[in-house]
């Protein structure tokens, strides 16, 4: 839908480093990563691309502490789900959290030694 899209666009809420982003429809998704210099970053920010406003979601499910500098990855999934798996290095075991785009609230998967995201897949 946008190709070579350049936007200007207000400053985002948090200054941030690791996230992740996503495009779905008319908004910007961008999730995770730290706060300069290293205080993690649990809180999802929406661009609307017509308004140029910025929208905080409420934070993800308690996940653990990530790894510092630790890239957040994400996956869109099922076109209305931001699919976020961490990996907890107190339990050391790995937590997947997934916010539904339209209600906007959180779900936790169970805890697991592994959640691996392929294809747009959740495999247990």
């Amino acid at each position: 839908m946008y190709k070579n899209l350049i936007l200007k666009a207000p400053k985002m809420p948090k200054k941030l480093a690791h996230h992740c982003a996503a495009i779905v429809g008319d908004h910007i998704y961008v999730h995770g990563g730290f706060e300069l210099p290293d205080i993690p970053n649990y809180d999802t920010f929406v661009l609307n691309l017509h308004s140029r406003q910025w929208k905080t979601i409420s934070s993800r499910p308690n996940c653990g502490q990530p790894l510092k500098n630790y890239t957040t990855t994400c996956a869109i999934w099922k076109g209305v789900n931001l699919v976020v798996p961490t990996f907890d290095t107190k339990t050391m075991k790995c937590c997947t959290a997934i916010l539904n785009l339209k209600s906007e609230k959180w779900t936790k998967l169970k805890e697991d030694k592994r959640n691996y995201i392929v294809g747009g897949q959740i495999l247990k």
